[in-house]
């Protein structure tokens, strides 16, 4: 974790006279004035925050802070938001350190994460050929197959992507030799990890927490991998970023205590050797809500945290509470096996009996002897929308229409959207 000191310098830098113009303006600097110099931890906290949309209203020569011939590439964000992409300008490829802890990488990997290159930098210290196979979800059966031929024994992909490998990996006999999974871009819910442990059961598997907008995008590095025990994906924070959680709406800073929950606001200094960043991030609000799970970390000495969602996509407000994608999750969890831990939950609003109401459908993996409305009626029961308020007591109040179960097939072919209203 950066110290007050390292902050500090960032700003200044980031702030210097010379330097593009994103900082100064945004913090209000006159031309002729110097760099801004903070004093403590006060002055820090009262920086204001930059998020995607002021940086895509920021030309792109006003946020690079580097030659443009040491620009090694320039990427586009998903989309996933609905908001226009977003280019950032990348130069570094290392920061993948951490898999070495959990595989060898004696063998070629089958990839789709971006950027390819990235990947296989990492790969070329072990002496690899060839090092990566780029997986093409368009022509998943070609891409496996490709892999098979190459002896692939790790997996670098986007977590929808698991259920496109899958079933061509069964098909060709070579989940037993996958023995390392890194799933980049959602959470994996407990029935995808069961699924990828039935198809590759040698497996070792990690989760990857990273952005676009961010030149480095390993973030952060896995505390453990996922376990059916314990299928919390646990992250600490790499260095070269600081952390903080704020309330969303307060945009108060939160403290680091154990079950404390907040939105990552992300300052990403990577600028140490051996290349300065392209594009430092100071107070970025990152959109992706987090809980703190330990304040230390016994095996690794830092704070670590679990992801709860995004911020705009997976929490709903409603009447008396609020609808969280993993409270969903959480209460699914218990009542295994009627249905699993994959959902999708379409929201709206309902005129009935002369008031507008909240109106949910829950798209679910039933099993095929669970009663939907049965299902209905026990998630109605056991959601929290509050500290001591329930679905079924908004439901008893006039608030919301009963829940609504129907039987759902999903689809991973890209960022699945837990949340959608309707």
């Amino acid at each position: 974790m950066s110290t007050f000191d390292d902050l500090c310098a960032l700003v200044e830098r980031v702030t210097a006279k010379d330097a593009p113009l994103l900082y100064r303006q945004h913090y209000g600097i006159e031309p002729d004035s110097g760099p801004l110099r903070l004093a403590d931890w006060n002055s820090w906290q009262s920086l204001p925050f930059i998020d995607k949309a002021l940086l895509q209203n920021i030309p792109i020569e006003e946020r690079v802070f580097i030659e443009w011939g040491d620009i090694n590439s320039i990427h586009a964000s998903s989309g996933t938001s609905g908001r226009p992409p977003h280019f950032s300008p990348w130069v570094r490829l290392d920061g993948y350190e951490y898999r070495k802890r959990f595989h060898t990488f004696t063998r070629p990997a089958l990839c789709s994460m971006p950027i390819h290159h990235q990947h296989e930098k990492f790969l070329d210290e072990f002496d690899v050929h060839p090092k990566l196979i780029v997986f093409d979800p368009r022509r998943a059966r070609a891409s496996v197959e490709l892999a098979r031929l190459a002896g692939v024994d790790s997996l670098f992909i986007f977590t929808g992507h698991l259920t496109l490998i899958g079933p061509e990996a069964e098909r060709l006999n070579m989940g037993n030799d996958i023995r390392f999974i890194e799933l980049a871009g959602e959470s994996c819910s407990r029935a995808l990890y069961q699924y990828a442990k039935r198809i590759f059961p040698h497996a070792t598997i990690v989760s990857f927490y990273g952005a676009t907008e961010v030149e480095n995008p390993p973030i952060t590095y896995p505390c453990r991998p996922l376990s059916e025990e314990d299928p919390l994906e646990l992250h600490h924070p790499r260095d070269g970023y600081y952390l903080e959680l704020i309330d969303p709406e307060t945009r108060q800073v939160l403290p680091i205590h154990e079950g404390v929950e907040g939105e990552i606001v992300l300052t990403a200094d990577t600028s140490m050797p051996p290349k300065p960043a392209v594009s430092p991030l100071v107070r970025y609000r990152t959109g992706d809500m987090a809980r703190v799970f330990q304040e230390i970390c016994s095996a690794h000495g830092m704070w670590s945290f679990t992801m709860l969602g995004r911020a705009a996509m997976d929490f709903i407000k409603i009447p008396g509470g609020i609808l969280r994608a993993d409270e969903v999750e959480r209460v699914l969890r218990t009542l295994a096996p009627d249905v699993t831990d994959t959902f999708e939950l379409h929201f709206s609003q309902k005129e009935d009996a002369g008031s507008v109401k909240v109106s949910v459908t829950l798209h679910l993996e039933l099993a095929p002897d669970a009663d939907p409305d049965r299902v209905a009626r026990e998630i109605e029961q056991r959601i929290r929308v509050g500290a001591s308020f329930t679905y079924a007591d908004g439901v008893e109040r006039g608030m919301y229409l009963p829940i609504i179960c129907v039987l759902f097939a999903p689809l991973y072919r890209g960022k699945r959207k837990r949340m959608v209203r309707d």
